[in-house]
């Protein structure tokens, strides 16, 4: 009796301590400005929209960096912010920028090779270094790499769309690499405590 009692706190103990070791649930942080922040442009200023970073209408979730034209842009905030709240230009998916922050997770270290498609301003920072810069007006196919720890790391994106062109933000995840980290590992970890206890007990029954 005792030793079943024993068994049944070494496993509850085990399940929290897994529990509690394993990462957060995470999402991307957007916010979203009116302008072109910092001087984006094609010739580092912009006629219309020059200055800082700056007037943030709307603050939104992300799972995934996946905004092909401006009209998927436009129906975002549309869906994702207060009515009223967004710029007419935002609606129409332009004279926009957002900064993005949050956490990528890696399921080994190790240098990881991201991809997307843009239009327009685009830099990136990950654990705190620029690995990208790229702020200015351009509609081309991008790749970078990057070296990422195992488990949480720190990212910031940022992105502006400019008065023309067709507003395109897109970001390919190497495999390995997720926003929400996939729960398997404590789903395997918490099954095989229940099977090793239920074996343990059954081999003293």
């Amino acid at each position: 009796m005792r030793r079943h009692a024993l068994t049944t706190r070494l496993l509850a103990a085990a399940t929290a301590l897994a529990l509690s070791a394993a990462p957060a649930a995470a999402q991307l942080t957007a916010s979203w400005y009116t302008g072109v922040p910092d001087g984006g442009g094609p010739a580092g200023t912009h006629p219309t929209l020059g200055g800082p970073l700056q007037n943030v209408f709307c603050t939104t979730q992300l799972t995934q960096i996946r905004f092909t034209d401006r009209t998927v842009l436009g129906n975002f905030l549309a869906a994702n912010c207060p009515a009223g709240s967004v710029p007419a230009s935002a609606l129409q998916g332009y004279s926009v920028a957002v900064r993005i922050v949050g956490t990528l997770w890696a399921a080994a270290p190790g240098t990881y090779t991201f991809g997307g498609r843009i239009d327009d301003g685009n830099r990136f920072w990950i654990n705190g270094a620029l690995v990208r810069n790229a702020w200015h007006d351009q509609l081309n196919d991008y790749s970078f790499a990057a070296n990422l720890v195992e488990g949480a790391n720190t990212v910031q994106f940022d992105y502006y769309a400019n008065s023309h062109g067709s507003s395109v933000f897109t970001m390919a995840l190497p495999t390995g690499v997720a926003i929400v980290p996939e729960p398997a590992t404590l789903s395997l970890l918490a099954t095989g405590l229940a099977l090793a206890a239920l074996a343990t007990r059954r081999r003293r029954a």
